[in-house]
């Protein structure tokens, strides 16, 4: 039985090495380039997705970019407020707003409605 587990993690794991580099392997110069390539033969980027690069001749590792996500529109913002206030848990929220928790969570916090592990309610500042 151990045999079979052991098989079946090493396919994955030699899964995981050939799309790693898939990219690289069919001339995209990014993983994002790749998937935008992808999602265009399909009938179409997602809305405000950036056009794709075309094939590239370099073989350099992708280096990933780490940044702030998208922000919230100030009517998102406060309907998130609304719906906070009126006492809809915070996995709802996500789920009707299509943010994170840890969004969510800032957005409570800003309002004083987070109760630190002492017990006492803070607000950010």
């Amino acid at each position: 039985m151990s045999d079979i587990v052991k098989q079946i993690k090493d396919a994955e794991q030699s899964k995981r090495k050939a799309l790693a580099f898939l990219h690289v392997e069919l001339g995209y110069e990014s993983p994002q380039a790749l998937a935008s390539a992808i999602l265009k033969a399909a009938g179409g980027a997602p809305k405000g997705a950036k056009p794709a690069a075309g094939p590239s001749t370099s073989v350099r590792a992708p280096v990933a970019k780490q940044g702030k996500g998208r922000r919230l529109s100030p009517e998102t913002r406060a309907a998130i407020i609304s719906a906070l206030k009126s006492g809809v848990k915070g996995t709802e929220v996500t789920r009707r707003f299509g943010v994170s928790y840890p969004t969510v969570h800032a957005i409570k916090g800003s309002l004083g409605m987070v109760t630190s592990r002492g017990g006492k309610k803070t607000k950010k500042k």
